[in-house]
Protein backbone atom coordinates (compact mmCIF):
# COMPACT_ATOMS: atom_id res chain seq x y z
CA UNK A 1 0.00 0.00 0.00
CA UNK A 2 2.83 2.39 0.84
CA UNK A 3 4.56 1.71 -2.49
CA UNK A 4 1.40 2.62 -4.38
CA UNK A 5 1.16 5.92 -2.54
CA UNK A 6 4.79 6.69 -3.34
CA UNK A 7 4.26 5.94 -7.02
CA UNK A 8 1.13 8.07 -7.16
CA UNK A 9 2.91 10.92 -5.38
CA UNK A 10 5.92 10.74 -7.71
CA UNK A 11 3.81 10.56 -10.86
CA UNK A 12 1.60 13.38 -9.63
CA UNK A 13 4.56 15.62 -8.84
CA UNK A 14 6.18 14.90 -12.21
CA UNK A 15 2.90 15.62 -14.01
CA UNK A 16 2.49 18.89 -12.15
CA UNK A 17 6.02 19.96 -13.11
CA UNK A 18 5.35 19.14 -16.77
CA UNK A 19 2.11 21.15 -16.76
CA UNK A 20 3.73 24.15 -15.05
CA UNK A 21 6.74 23.97 -17.37
CA UNK A 22 4.50 23.79 -20.43
CA UNK A 23 2.58 26.87 -19.32
CA UNK A 24 5.80 28.81 -18.77
CA UNK A 25 7.21 27.65 -22.11
CA UNK A 26 4.04 28.68 -23.93
CA UNK A 27 4.14 32.13 -22.34
CA UNK A 28 7.74 32.92 -23.35
CA UNK A 29 8.61 33.86 -26.92
CA UNK A 30 11.02 31.60 -28.76
CA UNK A 31 14.59 32.89 -28.80
CA UNK A 32 16.52 32.10 -31.97
CA UNK A 33 20.21 31.47 -31.45
CA UNK A 34 22.61 31.77 -34.30
CA UNK A 35 25.79 29.73 -33.90
CA UNK A 36 27.23 29.58 -37.37
CA UNK A 37 30.76 28.34 -37.62
CA UNK A 38 30.72 26.61 -34.22
CA UNK A 39 30.89 22.81 -34.01
CA UNK A 40 28.08 22.57 -31.41
CA UNK A 41 26.28 19.66 -33.08
CA UNK A 42 29.43 17.64 -33.70
CA UNK A 43 30.66 18.15 -30.13
CA UNK A 44 27.31 17.03 -28.70
CA UNK A 45 27.19 13.94 -30.87
CA UNK A 46 30.77 13.06 -29.94
CA UNK A 47 30.00 13.51 -26.23
CA UNK A 48 27.01 11.18 -26.47
CA UNK A 49 29.04 8.60 -28.40
CA UNK A 50 31.84 8.68 -25.80
CA UNK A 51 29.30 8.38 -22.97
CA UNK A 52 27.50 5.42 -24.51
CA UNK A 53 30.83 3.76 -25.31
CA UNK A 54 31.92 4.21 -21.69
CA UNK A 55 28.74 2.62 -20.41
CA UNK A 56 29.15 -0.39 -22.72
CA UNK A 57 32.82 -0.85 -21.78
CA UNK A 58 31.94 -0.55 -18.07
CA UNK A 59 29.23 -3.19 -18.37
CA UNK A 60 31.60 -5.63 -20.11
CA UNK A 61 34.30 -5.05 -17.50
CA UNK A 62 31.86 -5.60 -14.66
CA UNK A 63 30.56 -8.79 -16.24
CA UNK A 64 34.08 -10.20 -16.65
CA UNK A 65 35.31 -9.13 -13.20
CA UNK A 66 36.31 -12.05 -10.95
CA UNK A 67 34.15 -12.75 -7.92
CA UNK A 68 36.00 -12.83 -4.62
CA UNK A 69 35.75 -15.91 -2.42
CA UNK A 70 33.80 -13.99 0.23
CA UNK A 71 31.15 -13.00 -2.32
CA UNK A 72 31.06 -16.37 -4.08
CA UNK A 73 29.87 -18.50 -1.19
CA UNK A 74 26.36 -18.18 0.14
CA UNK A 75 25.63 -19.44 3.61
CA UNK A 76 22.03 -19.93 4.67
CA UNK A 77 21.04 -18.23 7.88
CA UNK A 78 19.20 -20.57 10.23
CA UNK A 79 17.84 -19.34 13.51
CA UNK A 80 17.84 -21.69 16.44
CA UNK A 81 14.41 -21.98 18.04
CA UNK A 82 14.25 -23.06 21.65
CA UNK A 83 11.35 -25.33 22.48
CA UNK A 84 8.93 -25.18 24.20
CA UNK A 85 7.82 -21.74 23.16
CA UNK A 86 6.57 -19.53 25.95
CA UNK A 87 3.37 -17.66 25.26
CA UNK A 88 3.00 -14.34 27.08
CA UNK A 89 0.20 -14.01 29.62
CA UNK A 90 -3.00 -12.40 28.34
CA UNK A 91 -3.35 -8.71 29.04
CA UNK A 92 -5.98 -7.59 31.49
CA UNK A 93 -8.51 -5.02 30.40
CA UNK A 94 -8.59 -1.91 32.57
CA UNK A 95 -11.96 -0.19 32.75
CA UNK A 96 -11.95 3.62 32.68
CA UNK A 97 -12.68 5.29 35.97
CA UNK A 98 -15.84 7.38 36.04
CA UNK A 99 -15.62 10.75 37.78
Amino acid sequence: MAVGRRVVCTVGAASAMVVVGAQVAAADPVVVQNSTGLPMGAVGIAAVAVGVGGIVVGLFRRKKAPVSAANARVEPVVQQVQLPLQVPAPRSVVEPVER
